[in-house]
Formats: C-alpha cells, structure tokens, sequence
C-alpha cells in the first residue's frame, strides 16, 4: 500500500511541477492537493518523525494550491531557443479546431431509441438545465461503446447537433506526442480551448487509444489519462460548458476511473426496422427487384456500415451485368441473383463472438 500511494504522490507531484512551470496553475493547484490526499494517507503509515515531516510538507503543499488559485497567469512564452526548432514545429500541428457543425441531429439516426434516450436525459439536460439539476449528480459526458460501424460517430455529432454546439473531433494522433510531458499539455490545451466556444462538444474516437487502464500502460498514457481527469473534474468551475462524449471498440480496455465521469453507454447493432431504413436509402436512386424485408431478416448481427457496403456491393454487380449487356445505365437494377451473390461473398465485418464480448461487458455493469 505505502509504495502506491509513494508511487501517487510522485506522480501527481511532478504533474503539478510541469503544469505550474507551463502556467497552468488551475491545473497545478489540483494536482498538488492530489499529492497532499497521498501524502496524507503515507503519513498514516509512518513513525512519528517520519509523520510530522510528511503532515508538515502535505500542508505546505496545501497552501500552495490554494495559493495558485489565487493568482492565475497565462502560460509563459516558449523559450526563444526553442523557436524555429522541430520541437515549436510539433507542437503547431497540436493546434485545435472545431469541425464544421454537424448537420444531422437525433431524428436523422434511425433506431438506437434507447441509447438516444439515454443521451438526452443523462446527457443533454443536464447541460442545458444545470439549474434544474443543481445538487445533483451528473454525468461529465458518455463514453459509447460497441462494434464498428453501429452508429457512435453519428450519434456524437447528433448531440452536438441537438444542443447547437461547436464540434471537436479527436482522435489520439492528436493528443500523443514523442515529446515528454507534451501529450497532457495536448489535452489541457484541447479543453482550454474547446471552453472557448459558448458551447461545445468534444468527441473522442478510437478513445482507448489515450484512455487505456492506467495498470497496463506508459507513463505517458498514465499522465495523460490524469490530465483528462484533471479537465473534467474542474467542469463544475466553468464557466463554458464542455460535453464530452468518447467512442471504443474496447470498453474493457478503459480506464475504470473514466466511468465516473463519462458513462459507458452499449450502442447495439441496428434492429429490423433500422436495417430496412438502412437499405432503402442505400437503394433510394438505384432500381431494385427484390424482397427488401427478407433480405432486412437475413443481416442480422450486421452493423449499418456493413449493410451500407452490402446494398453498394450488388449495385456494383447490377451495374457490372449493364455495361456487359451493353445496356444504357438506366437499365441498372438490382436482382435477387445480385443479392443471392453478395450473400456468399460479401462477409459482415462483425463476429458474433465480438457482440457476446460487448453484450457480457454491458451485463457486468449491471446490479446484480
């Protein structure tokens, strides 16, 4: 026990050290009181002079961060060596920018009524009523898990679209740095800024790429998992409201203190009716010859993305038979032979083994 809270206290020591040389003193200040919480659990485990010492620096270190919250300053100016180097280079493709605003909002996914309900009132209204919801525990955001291509993307800019907030796309080339110490400043800066907009969504792709468990990982993954949890934990303080929503293949794989602060929310595969809807407009300006529904029963366990590609796919293959016919394109139609083909050769990108894995990681969180 004494070493990991040593271990703690070492790290979240040296955190507040770069983010208090960096400027960030918000940041700074709460990386230090999580030093002192460590300090004084270690002081618990010590003799007494070793006690007094460590009670005595875990209060120092208290007031120092009540101290530099006291005198906020900007980040300092980089160094003038630095400028002109590969380093200064780096660092101004780290630059952050929100996406142009999504244009289709929670009417425009089809399906997925649950996990969109979820979103709304776990989400979206607490944002958009703290008033309503002061004294109460919210979430920070969601994290969506769940196969390729079942829809977490599109629901991400469907929330932003929903609230009208300006929308940040990451993923963790973005974050990730071969520079030491530079990967958390990413993450400071990216909420830095996305506070900046009167309101905002920032979406996290691929999110197990910067938020695997701290246990398995670097020290530059540690450090910036800390750094994560460090901007979420001052969302109360400010004044800008930040959403954040993350998207993974493999929720096994996060964090678990993540979950405190965005919660793990299973986007299924589509259902029948959405895999219809699906296909109809994958096939809106192509002709088609074949029994939609059956078809619909038949892809199941197929994600929409998959099904997008299918219907594309024996379109090909009509359009294939009318060049070969030497008929005119408006002969293209898709037949049940069209479909019959894509059946035996076109594969659904998802395993069923891989949807029991989801479905038992959403049943583990369940109360028993």
């Amino acid at each position: 026990m004494s070493k990991h809270l040593q271990d703690n206290f070492n790290f979240y020591y040296n955190q507040a050290q770069q983010f208090e040389r960096d400027g960030y003193n918000v940041q700074a200040s709460a990386s230090y009181k999580k030093a002192c919480t460590n300090l004084l659990e270690l002081a618990k485990e010590s003799d007494e002079e070793v006690k007094r010492e460590r009670l005595e620096r875990a209060k120092q270190l208290k007031a120092k961060a009540d101290a530099l919250l006291l005198s906020p300053k900007p980040p300092k100016p980089m160094a003038a060596e630095q400028k002109g180097s590969d380093r200064e280079d780096d660092e101004g493709k780290k630059k952050f920018f929100p996406k142009e605003k999504p244009d289709i909002g929670f009417d425009d996914v089809v399906g997925l009524d649950g996990v969109k309900n979820y979103i709304r009132r776990n989400v979206i209204k607490p944002y958009l009523y703290p008033e309503h919801y002061k004294g109460i525990k919210t979430s920070r955001g969601a994290e969506l898990y769940g196969p390729s291509g079942a829809g977490k993307t599109m629901l991400a800019k469907a929330t932003a679209k929903e609230i009208d907030a300006d929308f940040y796309a990451i993923d963790g080339s973005d974050i990730m740095s071969k520079w030491v110490g530079d990967a958390e400043k990413n993450v400071v800066e990216l909420f830095k800024t996305a506070r900046q907009s009167e309101q905002s969504v920032i979406f996290f792709d691929e999110f197990d790429a910067i938020a695997s468990s701290r246990t398995k990982d670097s020290v530059v993954r540690k450090a910036v998992i800390a750094a994560f949890l460090n901007q979420t934990d001052g969302f109360d303080e400010s004044d800008n409201k930040v959403l954040v929503l993350a998207a993974t293949n493999r929720p096994w794989d996060i964090d678990p203190a993540i979950e405190s602060r965005l919660r793990p929310v299973y986007v299924p595969l589509p259902d029948a009716e959405a895999r219809r809807y699906i296909m109809k407009n994958a096939y809106k300006d192509f002709p088609i010859d074949f029994d939609m529904d059956e078809l619909a029963s038949r892809l199941v366990d197929w994600s929409g993305r998959s099904i997008d590609d299918f219907c594309h796919e024996s379109m090909s293959l009509a359009a294939d038979r009318a060049t070969e016919l030497k008929q005119p394109a408006e002969s293209r139609i898709v037949m049940q032979e069209d479909i019959d083909k894509c059946l035996e050769t076109f594969p659904s990108a998802i395993r069923k083994a891989d949807i029991k894995k989801f479905e038992n990681f959403r049943d583990s969180r369940k109360a028993k």
